[in-house]
C-alpha cells in the first residue's frame, strides 16, 4: 500500500471527502487528489498535520511500518531487545525502525 492509498483509506474511514481533508489542512483539494493518486507526496509539515488528523504515525503514513500507531509498550519492547543484544555482544543494525540482530 502506498502513502497515497493509506491517506485515502484513513480519510474514508473518517467519512471525509478529499475536499474535507484539504479544508482541515488549509490546502486545496487538488493537493489531496495528487497524493492519493501518487502524483506527489505531502510536505513534511503536512505529514505531521495528517498524522494528527488521521490518528496514525508518520512511519505508518510513509509506509515504513505496518502498525498504524506505536504504543509505548511497543517502544519499550524494541528498546529492551536492543539493550539485551548489546549486553550479549551482538551488533545491531537498525532497519525501518526495527532491529536486526547479527552474530
Amino acid at each position: 500500500m502506498t502513502t497515497g492509498e493509506r491517506i485515502a483509506q484513513k480519510r474514508h474511514e473518517k467519512g471525509w471527502t478529499q475536499h474535507d481533508l484539504a479544508k482541515k489542512l488549509g490546502l486545496n483539494s487538488k493537493s489531496v487528489k495528487d497524493w492519493e493518486s501518487g502524483v506527489s507526496l505531502p510536505s513534511a509539515k503536512t505529514i505531521v498535520k495528517l498524522c494528527h488528523l488521521l490518528n496514525v504515525s508518520s512511519d505508518y503514513l510513509l509506509c515504513l511500518d505496518s502498525r498504524e500507531t506505536l504504543y509505548l509498550d511497543d517502544l519499550g519492547a524494541e528498546v529492551g531487545k536492543y539493550h539485551r543484544a548489546e549486553r550479549a555482544g551482538k551488533h545491531c543494525a537498525q532497519v525501518k525502525n526495527f532491529y536486526t540482530f547479527k552474530r
